[in-house]
């Protein structure tokens, strides 16, 4: 039996002006589907009808997940991770939430994260009135921030850029569907930073990141987390988990 249920779409719709980020959407779904790792719907269309944007996607039968789907969605992502490339960033911006976000690509991590990441979302707070000492404590870490990567540099996996219990499910007599697309080519230290923000929306962190650790099951011991995602647990600029500090063998995502 299809996953697929015949003569269903599903259809998100927004205002004309979101159109851009279901175009990105639509071109994050098709290379998180290329990966081949996780079970993502292909998009049928993206566009504009009379006053309103939209995307329709692949309908998929979905159910809630168990225990055993948050551990396979786990393995799934490490098989995900292993795909690497040597640059972080993307083609195109995109969007985290309704949220602008820019994709520069870049060889360099720090730089990448410095200026696409921090920086960028720092100026948007203070743009809206959120600066004095966010901005004066940000801008000491931008300062630091080549410390925490001395003598490192992690590789550039393939990541899901908005992952959280609202954006998977279980496909019915399978696991791991992804239902939207945030994509994004990046170090996977980032998955562990945002884990207090990942728990505000959903109880399946821990089961996942256990499952996570090595594509196995077999989890790394907290003390392998690099300075900086200690450093980054108190930023809520991205829902991301993140890896660990060894590079050695690309094949795992080491979370």
């Amino acid at each position: 039996m299809s996953d697929q249920v015949a003569g269903k779409t599903f259809v998100k719709t927004g205002p004309v002006a979101e159109l851009t980020m279901f175009e990105a959407e639509a071109d994050g779904l098709a290379e998180l589907r290329a990966a081949g790792e996780i079970r993502v719907p292909a998009v049928v269309d993206v566009g504009l009808r009379e006053r309103y944007s939209f995307i329709e996607l692949e309908f998929l039968d979905l159910e809630r997940p168990g225990r055993k789907d948050n551990e396979m969605l786990g393995r799934q992502l490490a098989r995900l991770h292993a795909h690497t490339q040597d640059r972080y960033g993307w083609f195109r911006d995109n969007t985290i939430g309704q949220t602008l976000q820019r994709n520069v690509q870049s060889d360099d991590w720090v730089e990448f994260f410095a200026r696409y990441r921090l920086r960028f979302q720092l100026e948007l707070a203070a743009e809206r009135g959120h600066g004095g000492e966010l901005a004066d404590l940000g801008h000491c870490l931008l300062d630091r921030l080549p410390v925490y990567f001395e003598g490192y540099t992690p590789v550039a996996s393939l990541l899901h850029g908005d992952l959280w219990g609202g954006n998977w499910a279980s496909v019915r007599r399978r696991a791991g569907g992804i239902r939207s697309g945030g994509v994004l080519w990046r170090s996977r230290e980032r998955y562990r930073h945002d884990d207090a923000l990942r728990r505000l929306h959903t109880g399946f962190l821990r089961r996942l990141r256990d499952s996570l650790a090595d594509g196995t099951g077999k989890r790394r011991p907290d003390s392998a987390i690099p300075a900086l995602s200690r450093v980054e647990s108190s930023q809520s600029f991205r829902p991301w988990l993140s890896a660990t500090g060894s590079q050695a063998d690309t094949r795992t995502a080491s979370v």
